[in-house]
């Protein structure tokens, strides 16, 4: 349940261009689970975290598109 809300939060964030939401430690904890979690959500969770990773902007398409696609292995 928690991954699945911070999934639909940050799908929020990603359509309004919010860098910022990805940067703080809880968002950094969530992405640093990907190795945790079994596929496909796993592999998700590590393309998210590859989009985000860096000091610029999120490489916003595979971003959302690795949100989507966690977004639907979460919600079964």
């Amino acid at each position: 349940v928690e991954l699945g809300a911070w999934a639909e939060a940050a799908r929020i964030a990603a359509a309004r261009r919010d860098a910022e939401f990805f940067r703080p430690r809880e968002s950094r904890a969530v992405l640093g689970r990907a190795g945790e979690l079994p596929e496909p959500a796993g592999a998700a969770l590590e393309r998210i975290r590859r989009a985000v990773e860096g000091d610029g902007a999120p490489e916003w398409n595979s971003l959302e598109r690795g949100i989507s696609d966690l977004l639907q292995t979460v919600g079964g």
